[in-house]
């Protein structure tokens, strides 16, 4: 009803769009939801705002490469779409990848228009363990940066990060793409072949564990107890 709303608008309007935009938008300019859920896993990037994802899509239209979508590939390692680092070899230590942007465009898009094209990209990391440039010039044929993700000093547990992709001569539009980054750090078992833990909750909060089996190891049995919190 939501998207409904809006591409009836920019058509009334006669306003550009294309699936990129739209996409985009919503991303943009989504109210993240506070909670235990808002880590990067329990939720996408928030609470869809119609009226600030109109603004967006009025405002900026007729941006340089507003209507293309910017293609993320990620070489080396499980992910394409981002870095997902998980077993306890790949945490220990930094790890680099090598990211390539393309700007995808339309079957019978104009040649001058692809050999014109140019952004100024800046790079901006969202966690002090991802490191990467600053600056990319982005052609019609897309170009590459590399990223290092150190996640040696991370506590245990699930940890997400991004490399977010702005216009630098526009930043006003936010993102135009996005690096994810995931890195699973498993805790450390207390002896060869059993782990044990203590958790308190409150209502809606959400807990992960990630173990590192032993080698060898093909199933676990897995027992709980529920304790109640003194009076």
């Amino acid at each position: 009803g939501n998207l409904a709303l809006l591409i009836s608008g920019l058509k009334q309007q006669g306003i550009s769009f294309t699936p990129a935009s739209l996409k985009r938008a919503i991303r943009n300019t989504a109210r993240p939801i506070p909670g235990t859920a808002a880590d990067g896993f329990g939720q996408g990037p928030g609470l869809l705002q119609v009226d600030l994802a109109w603004q967006h899509l009025a405002e900026h239209a007729q941006a340089v490469g507003e209507m293309l979508p910017i293609e993320v590939r990620v070489s080396g390692g499980r992910g394409r779409r981002g870095v997902y680092l998980r077993d306890s070899h790949e945490t220990r230590q930094a790890a680099s990848r090598l990211v390539r942007l393309t700007p995808r465009f339309p079957e019978g898009f104009d040649n001058k228009g692809r050999v014109a094209f140019g952004l100024n990209l800046a790079l901006e990391a969202t966690d002090e363990w991802i490191d990467c440039g600053q600056q990319l010039l982005l052609t019609h044929g897309g170009d590459s940066f590399r990223v290092v993700v150190d996640p040696s000093r991370l506590e245990p547990g699930a940890h997400f990060g991004q490399i977010l992709v702005h216009d630098s001569d526009n930043p006003s539009r936010g993102p135009l793409a996005r690096v994810p980054i995931t890195v699973i750090k498993p805790h450390g078992v207390q002896s060869p072949s059993n782990w044990q833990s203590t958790i308190t909750f409150q209502p809606g909060d959400l807990a992960r564990r990630f173990l590192d089996p032993p080698p060898g190891a093909t199933w676990a049995d897995i027992s709980l107890t529920l304790k109640s919190l003194p009076a």
